[in-house]
């Protein structure tokens, strides 16, 4: 009897959440931009596969999930850490010599103003050059390399006022 009473309640929680996620996001939103397939296919030129991927693995649970939890799953911030992580082999090497389009165009997205960037990619430089010097830094993956740099790079963004990001 227990477990049919909680077989019961989760159903409603599965029915229910979706309704609360639709005020906020259309059905095709949310199931192309959260969950595992917005994590894997959102940003790639088939978004409606993200959708079937949603689906077809977990009924779409993912989806609702993280459209519940999150404001929005295509957040400036995933955006940032999904660049990062794309692009990180030129980003470290851009941030160590100073400059590149890949650091301008991370920078873009957090909508820094041009006058302030410079600065930024110097603090940003002085706190990376912290990383580089670990002893374990080359040992570490890509994801934790790339995390870690996003944290640098949220940490000097935030204490800017000339980018538009929310951190």
């Amino acid at each position: 009897m227990k477990k049919l009473k909680i077989l019961i309640v989760l159903s409603a929680l599965v029915v229910m959440i979706p309704g609360v996620s639709m005020a906020e996001r259309s059905f095709g939103k949310m199931y192309e931009e959260c969950g595992l397939g917005g994590l894997i296919f959102y940003e790639t030129d088939y978004p409606i596969v993200g959708i079937i991927s949603n689906i077809t693995w977990d009924l779409g649970t993912t989806a609702t999930s993280s459209n519940v939890s999150n404001t929005g799953c295509a957040t400036d911030s995933a955006k940032l850490a999904d660049f990062i992580y794309d692009s990180y082999v030129n980003l470290e090497e851009e941030t160590v010599q100073g400059d590149g389009t890949h650091l301008q165009a991370l920078l873009s997205i957090a909508g820094c103003q041009e006058s302030a960037r410079p600065m930024l990619i110097q603090s940003i430089r002085s706190e990376f050059s912290k990383s580089l010097m670990e002893k374990d830094y080359y040992g570490k993956t890509r994801f934790s390399k790339s995390e870690n740099y996003y944290n640098i790079f949220q940490k000097q963004v935030g204490a800017s006022s000339s980018c538009q990001i929310s951190t």
